[in-house]
């Protein structure tokens, strides 16, 4: 509503980079992936009237090993690819969102690919709209304290994700 005031739910796209895991992980029933496309889907489900793009940001340098899908490079070429003029970036999604190379990625060098087209098969330049990282907002530091006090005193009241219903894409 403030980034792209005025400007038709057709015209701008959402893209929602975030930290990737090994898939060997997510298979032991680490709950990273279930908890990640609860997220992206509950945004789907609240924004319909826009189209919204996911990408994981791997570090697999890691001989043999698989990642989470789909890649940020492909997820940025689809994003590219889009008619949508212009591009919403959030990475509040992204647990480890206040890892600098995480930031650097996410904010700088998504941001600058989607704006130049570089990379990308020649797409379009589009306007790109960086939102602020919520590691920095007041009330989401002091929410993470007041969580960590909880869990410290063993009087935690979040719903673990098992417990919450699954949103399938």
């Amino acid at each position: 509503a403030t980034d792209f005031a005025g400007v038709p739910a057709a015209d701008v796209c959402i893209f929602l980079p975030v930290h990737g895991n090994i898939l060997k992980w997510i298979n032991q029933g680490d709950p990273y992936l279930d908890q990640v496309m609860y997220d992206i889907n509950g945004i789907k489900k609240r924004f319909p009237q826009y189209r919204v793009y996911h990408g994981f940001q791997n570090h697999d340098m890691y001989a043999l090993t698989e990642w989470t899908e789909p890649g940020l490079q492909v997820a940025l070429a689809q994003v590219s690819k889009d008619p949508c003029p212009n591009v919403l970036i959030n990475g509040q999604l992204s647990f480890t969102v206040d890892n600098l190379e995480t930031l650097f990625d996410h904010a700088k060098e998504s941001r600058d690919e989607l704006l130049s087209g570089e990379g990308l098969g020649g797409a379009p330049k589009k306007k790109v709209v960086v939102q602020t990282a919520f590691n920095s907002d007041p009330v989401f530091v002091n929410l993470m304290a007041d969580i960590a006090l909880e869990a410290m005193k063993q009087k935690v009241d979040i719903e673990p994700i098992s417990r919450l219903p699954v949103m399938v894409p």
